[in-house]
């Protein structure tokens, strides 16, 4: 599920990380995947290049679970007034995808092969920050739950 959070004083107008770019792939793979996340919540690693261009970041992670936080802007919306479905689709790929890397051993990689969404309400530009938590339950499945935030 996606939460929001509606108090403005609470939100951040711009992804809280300073360094973006791309780790090598001789240090991504020399490291397990929960490892490697966790360097970059740390800023250990940069945060990669989309997450500036998107405000999108990851904001914790455990051993199969991550939770993305994201700030809907008006950048975002689709011709109708409402956040494009692409952008809360990336929000959601990114969480499940870093779900399955948590759980993975060093030299190991994944990538999105499928998707589907349904979209059940709109996001607007005024919904306020988002958290979107991604759970992987073996290396080759993961599901993601949005939920809006009540804080």
């Amino acid at each position: 599920m996606i939460h929001s959070k509606h108090k403005a004083a609470q939100m951040t107008t711009r992804i809280p990380r300073t360094t973006f770019g791309v780790v090598p792939a001789a240090t991504a793979l020399s490291t397990d995947g929960l490892t490697f996340l966790r360097n970059m919540i740390s800023q250990a690693y940069p945060q990669p290049p989309f997450a500036e261009t998107t405000d999108i970041w990851i904001v914790s992670a455990e051993h199969g679970r991550v939770t993305f936080e994201a700030v809907p802007q008006q950048r975002f919306l689709n011709p109708l007034g409402t956040m494009h479905g692409g952008w809360i689709s990336t929000l959601l790929d990114s969480a499940m995808g870093c779900a399955v890397h948590s759980v993975l051993k060093p030299g190991q990689g994944f990538a999105t092969v499928d998707m589907t969404v349904s979209f059940v309400r709109p996001v607007l530009a005024t919904s306020g920050k988002l958290r979107c938590e991604g759970n992987s339950f073996t290396p080759a499945l993961a599901s993601r739950r949005r939920r809006k935030s009540n804080g």
